[in-house]
C-alpha cells in the first residue's frame, strides 16, 4: 500500500508541478515505510501470501528509485555531476527487484502478475550473439562494434543491441517490456565502464585497442 501511494504521488508531482519541484513530504514518508516494511518481511520466512505483495513493493521502489533523482538541473544528475556513492542506486534497486525472481515467482499460476506472462518473456529474451546486424551504423561505430565482435570481446555488445531494440517503436508502443531489455544487459564490463562514466572507451582511450 505504502509503495503504491507512493508511486501515485511521485507520478501526480510530474504531471501537475514544475520540472524542478522536490519529493514531498508525503512523498517521503510513503517510501519510507514501504522500506522499512519490505525489508522486515524479507528477514523473515516467505509464505505463499507475501510472494506477490513482495513482488509489488520491490518493482515500485525500483520505479520510484529511478522516477526520482536528486536533481533539479541536468548538471546536478549523474554523470554530469562529480561521483558518489549513490550514483546510479536505480540500478541497485532494479538488480535487487530481480534477485527475488526466483523466491516469488511472479509467474507461478496462481500469481497476480501471471498476467503479464508476455511482457517478462520480452524483457528476458536473448539478444544477438554475434555482429551487429539490427544496430544503426553510427552506434556501432560509436561503440567500435563489427560482425566479428561478440559479449566476450566488446562489452558495448549487449548493450548496444538492447538499444537498437526500442529504437523504432512508436513513443506510444514503448512498453515495461521494451525497455527493461536494456537495463538488463547493464552488467559485468559494460556496468563497470557506466559507472567510472567510461572515461577509457573513447577512440584514443586506454581500452579502445582491447576491444574487438
Amino acid at each position: 500500500m505504502h509503495a503504491s501511494l507512493a508511486v501515485a504521488l511521485t507520478y501526480d508531482r510530474h504531471l501537475n508541478k514544475s520540472i524542478n519541484s522536490h519529493r514531498s513530504l508525503e512523498e517521503c514518508y510513503h517510501w519510507s515505510q514501504s522500506t522499512t516494511l519490505l525489508n522486515k518481511r524479507l528477514r523473515e520466512p516467505i509464505e505463499a501470501k507475501d510472494k506477490d505483495p513482495i513482488w509489488g513493493t520491490a518493482a515500485a521502489l525500483a520505479v520510484l528509485s529511478f522516477s526520482s533523482p536528486d536533481a533539479c538541473m541536468p548538471e546536478e544528475s549523474w554523470p554530469m555531476k562529480f561521483s558518489a556513492r549513490s550514483d546510479l542506486d536505480w540500478l541497485h534497486m532494479s538488480k535487487g527487484k530481480n534477485s527475488l525472481w526466483h523466491i516469488v515467482d511472479p509467474l507461478r499460476p496462481d500469481s497476480i502478475f501471471h498476467v503479464m506472462a508476455e511482457t517478462f518473456a520480452l524483457m528476458f529474451s536473448p539478444l544477438a550473439e554475434r555482429g551487429i546486424d539490427g544496430i544503426p551504423s553510427a552506434l556501432a561505430n560509436i561503440c567500435l562494434l563489427r560482425e566479428s565482435s561478440t559479449a566476450k570481446n566488446n562489452p558495448y555488445f549487449y548493450a548496444a543491441h538492447a538499444v537498437s531494440r526500442i529504437l523504432d517503436i512508436p513513443e506510444g508502443d514503448i512498453s515495461t517490456g521494451n525497455t527493461q531489455i536494456f537495463t538488463l544487459s547493464i552488467n559485468g564490463p559494460f556496468e563497470d565502464l557506466l559507472r567510472a562514466k567510461d572515461p577509457e572507451f573513447l577512440p584514443g582511450g586506454a581500452l579502445a585497442g582491447q576491444w574487438g
